[in-house]
This record gives C-alpha cells, sequence and structure tokens, in this order.
C-alpha cells in the first residue's frame, strides 16, 4: 500500500497542475481563413485553375521523419474550399522522379506503404481527436482517427478522392461531406489543420504546420476557421444479411453441422453536429481477416489480437486510458473482444464545448458452459475527457460487466499534461469493485499508473511508475498481471551522421532500458535491463541490435536469463520489401517443474509487388527450446503465414491466405472475395478449412501423432447496404 499511497500522490499532483497550468497555445501565426465557393468542383485529380485559385500551403513541407526541421526534397502546393455541404482538398505534389513515385491499387487502408498525401484535420479544435485522410497517387483512400497519441485505422467514412499522375509527379483532389464528420458549426470557434506527405522510396515524411520533436498529430495543427457552416443532421440505415455454413468433425466420420441465415442492422443519428448515436440488433460479427497464427506455446501471457469487427472497431481509441499500452502491464483498459457475441449494442459518442464523451452499452449472447449463470453478460462503458489544451486533458472512466449475480464495477481518472514543449506526463488511477458467487462480499482493488515522456531531436526518455493491488480486476479490459508494482526507464540518444561520411544511414539511436517488477504476492523481484542500437537507413532500410539480462522469478525460483536479437528490413526496390530477424539465448520453460531452457528463434518476411494490382506476402517464424540437462528438446515450431491479394479496382478484390503451424500440423486455407462500393455497402463471399494432424481413437481425437484430416469448413455468404437520408 505504501507504492500505491506514493503513485497516487503524484497522480493528485499532476492533475493539480493539469488543472491550473495546462497550456493553451497554438502554432505561431494567423488563423487561416479559407475562401468559400459557389462552384463544387469535379473530384477527378485535375486541378482546374477556375476553382483552385490560391494555395494554402506554398511548396515547402518540412521533415518530420528520419529527421526533423529540414525542407522536404519535393515541394507540395496546397489548396482548400468549401461550400454548404462539402470541404474540398487538392494538391499537387511534386516529383523531380516521378517513374520512382510507389503507388498500387488496393483495397481501403492498404495504400500506407505507398507514396501518399494526407489531411490532419482536428474538425473540434479541441486537440483531442483528429480524422485523418489519405490518398495515394493511384486515389487509393486510407483513413485514421487519432485520440491522444493512439492511431486506429479501422475507422471507415465516407468521402470522395481522385489522383492523376503525369511528369510532374502527382495531384489529388478530395470532397470532405460535413455529414460524414463531427465539427463545431460555430464560426467563432477555430478547427485546427494539418497536412503531411510521405515519400517512401527514402522513407522520408514532411509536414505543414512543422512538427517538432516533442509533437503528435493533434498538437501540430494550425487553427482554421470555416465562416457559417451549416448544421448537417445525418440519419444513416445499415440493413445486413448473412449466411454461413459451418462444420466441426466430432468423429471418424461424424460431423456437426451448423447453417444459420440472419438479418440485422444498424441506425446511426447525428443528434447534433458534434453528437452521433449508433445501435446495432442481432449485427454480424463474423470476422472476415483471420488472425494470423503465432507461435503460442510457452507464454507466461495470452497473445493479444486486435479488434476486426466494425462496430468495435472505433471503441478503442476513445475508451483507452492515459498511463496504458505497449509494454505496460495494462494493454488496454477496454479490450472489445472480450464481447464475443453481441446480441445488441448502442454506444453515443460527440462532443460539447471541451468535453469529448463516449457511453457503450452491449449484451454478449456467448455463455461460458462452466459459468454458474447463464445470464447473458452486459456491459456499460462510460468516459469523459476534458480538453486542457495542445494535446493536454482530463479524464473519468466507469466500466461495468454484470451476468447474474457477479459483477463487476471500475472508475477512476486520467490525463495528459504537456509542458514547455518537450515535456509530457500520462496518468491515471482506477478503483474496482467486484462480487463473485461464493465470496464473503464485494471485493476491491486499485491500480494507478504514471508515465512521463521527454524528447527532442536528439534524446528520447521515457519513465513510468505503476502499481497494481491483487485483488483489482477489471473485466474489459487486457492485464498481464496483478499485484505487482512496477518501475521502468528508457533513454534512447538520436545520432544524425554526416551525409558525407556515413551517406547509407540516416539516424543512428542507442538505447538502454531498465524494467523493475516488484511482485507482492511472492515478495520477490524481476528485473530486466536492455541495450540496443537501431539504425534508419537511407532509401527505406531499418536494423537493431540489442541484448537483454534479466532475472525472473516464477514458481517460487528465480531464473538468470539472457537475451540477444536482431532484426531489420530494407526495399531495394519499390516492388520489393524484405525482412529477416534472430535470436538467441535463455529462457524460462514454464510448467509445474520449470528450469532454464536454451532458446533459438529466427524469421524472415518478404512483401512482393509485381504491379499495382497484386500483392504477395510470406512470413516464416521458428522457434525452439532445448532443455540443456537432459538434450531433451521442449518444442521445435515452425509458423507459416502467406497472403495473396489481387485488386481489380478499388472496390473489387479476391483474396487467399494461408497459415501452418507445425504444433499439431495445422494448416489453415481462407479464401474470400470482396465488393465494397462504400463504407457499409458490401458484398462477401469467404471459405475457410482448419485441418490438424492427428488421429481417432473411439470418436476421441489425439494429436499424438497421425494423417491430416480437415476439422472444420466454412462458407459463408454476407451482403449489406448503407443508406444515408
Amino acid at each position: 500500500m505504501k507504492a500505491t499511497s506514493i503513485i497516487i500522490m503524484a497522480l493528485i499532483s499532476c492533475l493539480a497542475l493539469s488543472t491550473a497550468m495546462a497550456a493553451t497555445a497554438v502554432h505561431d501565426g494567423a488563423v487561416m481563413k479559407p475562401g468559400k465557393t459557389a462552384i463544387s468542383p469535379v473530384i477527378d485529380g485535375v486541378i482546374e485553375n477556375t476553382i483552385w485559385k490560391e494555395t494554402i500551403v506554398d511548396g515547402d513541407l518540412v521533415s518530420t521523419q528520419p529527421q526533423f526541421g529540414e525542407t522536404l526534397a519535393q515541394k507540395t502546393d496546397i489548396y482548400m474550399t468549401y461550400d454548404e455541404e462539402n470541404i474540398y482538398f487538392a494538391f499537387h505534389c511534386h516529383d523531380s522522379e516521378p517513374g520512382s513515385i510507389k503507388t498500387s491499387i488496393s483495397k481501403r487502408d492498404g495504400m500506407f506503404s505507398d507514396d501518399f498525401i494526407a489531411v490532419v484535420f482536428d474538425t473540434l479544435g479541441n486537440s483531442q481527436r483528429a480524422y485523418i485522410f489519405c490518398v495515394n497517387p493511384s486515389g487509393i483512400q486510407g483513413d485514421l482517427l487519432v485520440n491522444s497519441d493512439n492511431e486506429d485505422d479501422s475507422a471507415d467514412w465516407i468521402w470522395e478522392s481522385a489522383a492523376v499522375l503525369d511528369d510532374t509527379g502527382y495531384t489529388v483532389e478530395i470532397r470532405l461531406p460535413l455529414s460524414s464528420i463531427q465539427y463545431a458549426s460555430n464560426s467563432e470557434k477555430p478547427m485546427r489543420i494539418g497536412f503531411v506527405r510521405k515519400i517512401q522510396r527514402s522513407n522520408t515524411m514532411g509536414s505543414w504546420p512543422e512538427m517538432q520533436p516533442s509533437d503528435n498529430f493533434l498538437t501540430m495543427q494550425a487553427p482554421i476557421v470555416l465562416d457559417n457552416l451549416n448544421t448537417v443532421r445525418k440519419l444513416e440505415v445499415l440493413p445486413s444479411m448473412t449466411y454461413g455454413n459451418s462444420s466441426a468433425r466430432t468423429g471418424v466420420n461424424a460431423w456437426d453441422r451448423d447453417i444459420a441465415s440472419d438479418m440485422g442492422g444498424d441506425i446511426s443519428y447525428s443528434l447534433s453536429s458534434s453528437v452521433t448515436l449508433d445501435a446495432t440488433i442481432n449485427p454480424d460479427f463474423s470476422q472476415v481477416e483471420a488472425d494470423a497464427f503465432q507461435v503460442n506455446v510457452n507464454r507466461r501471457y495470452p497473445i493479444f489480437y486486435n479488434e476486426k469487427r466494425p462496430f468495435f472497431m472505433e471503441v478503442n481509441s476513445l475508451y483507452n486510458v492515459a498511463g496504458t499500452g505497449g509494454g505496460n502491464n495494462m494493454r488496454t483498459a477496454v479490450h472489445t473482444r472480450r464481447i464475443a457475441d453481441p446480441a445488441w449494442s448502442s454506444k453515443l459518442s460527440g462532443t460539447t464545448g471541451k468535453t469529448l464523451f463516449g457511453l457503450l452499452a452491449a449484451e454478449d449472447a456467448w455463455n461460458n458452459p462452466d459459468a454458474v449463470y447463464m445470464a447473458n453478460p452486459r456491459y456499460l462503458i462510460a468516459r469523459a475527457k476534458r480538453s486542457l489544451g495542445d494535446g493536454s486533458y482530463i479524464g473519468a472512466i466507469y466500466t461495468g460487466r454484470n451476468v447474474g449475480a457477479d459483477n463487476n464495477h471500475v472508475a477512476g481518472f486520467d490525463g495528459v499534461y504537456r509542458f514547455s514543449g518537450n515535456h509530457q506526463f500520462e496518468y491515471s488511477m482506477l478503483q474496482s469493485v467486484s462480487t463473485v458467487t461464493g465470496s464473503d462480499g464485494a471485493m476491491g482493488g486499485n491500480t494507478a499508473m504514471l508515465n512521463y515522456r521527454y524528447q527532442t531531436k536528439s534524446m528520447y526518455v521515457g519513465m513510468t511508475a505503476e502499481n497494481m493491488t491483487d485483488d483489482f480486476r477489471m473485466d474489459t479490459s487486457f492485464i498481464k498481471r496483478t499485484g505487482i508494482t512496477r518501475a521502468a526507464t528508457y533513454i534512447s540518444p538520436k545520432i544524425y551522421p554526416s551525409a558525407k561520411r556515413l551517406a547509407w544511414i540516416d539516424r543512428i539511436s542507442p538505447s538502454f532500458g531498465l524494467d523493475f517488477i516488484r511482485d507482492n504476492n511472492m515478495q520477490a523481484d524481476d528485473i530486466s535491463a536492455d541495450i540496443g542500437i537501431n539504425a534508419n537507413l537511407a532509401k527505406n532500410g531499418y536494423f537493431q541490435i540489442s541484448g537483454r539480462k534479466v532475472r525472473e522469478n516464477w514458481a517460487d525460483r528465480a531464473f538468470d536469463l539472457s537475451w540477444y536479437s536482431t532484426n531489420g528490413n530494407v526495399r531495394p526496390v519499390k516492388w520489393l520489401k524484405l525482412g529477416a530477424s534472430a535470436g538467441f539465448g535463455t529462457g524460462i520453460y514454464y510448467s509445474d517443474d520449470p528450469f532454464r531452457g536454451e532458446s533459438v528463434s529466427y524469421g524472415a518476411n518478404i512483401d512482393f509487388e509485381p504491379g499495382e494490382r497484386f500483392t504477395q506476402s510470406i512470413g516464416f517464424n521458428h522457434a525452439e527450446m532445448t532443455n540443456p540437462s537432459t538434450s531433451e528438446m521442449m518444442y521445435d515450431v515452425d509458423v507459416v503465414n502467406t497472403r495473396s491479394t489481387y485488386q481489380f479496382n478499388k472496390y473489387f478484390f479476391v483474396r487467399g491466405i494461408y497459415q501452418y503451424n507445425t504444433v499439431n500440423s495445422r494448416q489453415l486455407v481462407d479464401l474470400l472475395a470482396s465488393f465494397t462500393f462504400i463504407p457499409g455497402t458490401v458484398v462477401q463471399l469467404g471459405y475457410g478449412t482448419l485441418m490438424e494432424e492427428g488421429r481417432w481413437d473411439q470418436d476421441e481425437w489425439r494429436n499424438d501423432f497421425g494423417d491430416l484430416q480437415t476439422m472444420k469448413k466454412s462458407l459463408f455468404f454476407k451482403t449489406s447496404y448503407r443508406h444515408v437520408f
């Protein structure tokens, strides 16, 4: 409890500082006021002088990657205008080597390995959330939602784009309907905007306004005013129909078959220009994208899988709390994949003044067969964030899960405080109260987290303090372990070699990390020390080499471990990307009788793009561990993941996935044909089969040895239509 008290006092101090001193400054310079147009431009990628009269950014962007503060080698002219219903952008991306521009005809959000331009648009002007609209030289779209340093590419909005390649580079036009975004209709309140360009062949990125090393997409923008915007109310309906035919083998010649067809629907209504209500009944939450096979043997913690279901994909970026993510003990406070099979769900989200808020409710139709109650779990999650300016905020969160007489409730606060340009604190404190059948009364627990970051062009420093009591429970979260006190630090200076001496290296970053975890139950300490060197190579390459020394406790024993690894990637030509990794050392074999084993791992990946429409990716990973005292191989795992995609046009593609894992010789084949006219208007046909090596012993499956047999197979058809009134 002493550690908890210290962290709580630090959090209260940060809270007071945030409330009293949070910066409100924006980038220097006058507020931009682009002109309004009476003639709507035709979105064909051709910039007509009669429409696009004056640039708002003329020529020079400033580099942000791999170096800060240099003028981008290629010039970019940017135009902007608007009318009663839409906002328009145009870009002329000059390029002295137009034949080296990398582009592709891909599905939405499949263009981030190409050259592209992007609009970073904080339409509410509160530095808490920004839309990012990206377009590559073939006119393919990518869109992201940014919340407090978190970039989420799962969000899809309705907007229009077109691009044209020519001998001067490429041009792009964008039409952004007001009905597709939340915005402040009050013309006195400035929005905030920025622009980004990526040049893939040199792995360089530039921005306007200039992005400082400590900036992110929420803090780099400049103020802009669009006068007399109308309040556009929007009603959307999205009926859907799915058909599924799946079979699972239950014996030598016996199958359990499930044929189901369902109708469902979503509805979305704009209560105002900045508040939206969404609801879904009997939704189709089938996962079109199969989770990639991973090495899932001898793991202390479970694998984290990203959310891929459309209704939930925009949720995580809003509901996560500060101080989580990355390598921290709590990966996320709201992990919606815990809601396995929703019968219904609804969400309310928006902004009022400087406050961003969200409310999510759902009922899960999936029941654990071992559970005491057969009632459906119900979830209620509420979130609010009050902007304090310049990316700082103070927030509050509540999460609840109820099933029968069992329940879990968590409430707390969090925030981000930025000061002096280069410093940032992230803090959170959560309190849980849980009731479990058979226990004596309610159980309470708490957690407190505090992160500090310092970042300049030449230095990055990160520090973390965290305490989580043994009785803390958060049924919506992804947590590695409870009952710990943790402190960690990471330091990485950045060196920019002279081009005359090391022209093939853009940046060198030595690094040192120290992580201390006190297990308050075992009264034992886990300590790890990391040292490494990272190099950003010219012509789009990366290389890293690192070493780690660890003392880790498991099953009342302490183990001294070491691990050495290297990895890197390079794109020698625009149609080929190569990557490789390797590591060796010692690790714990987690069991009731653990020991220190000798481990080796290595892997490689290839991304092959022989044309604008076809992509082929192949990934291979190997992991093994040997007991040094007996020379017994404890595991020897190979994992292969391949993906082949052919994009006929920006609407229609076919994709095949093959995955192989030597554990049980498991093989997965997943085929998909997909047509997407706009987000929500979709037709998809898919087939998948899962095979395992084993044998049947009186209708009992044994995977010790045997032949490869099909264990599951499924066929599905899905169609949905999105209509905007």
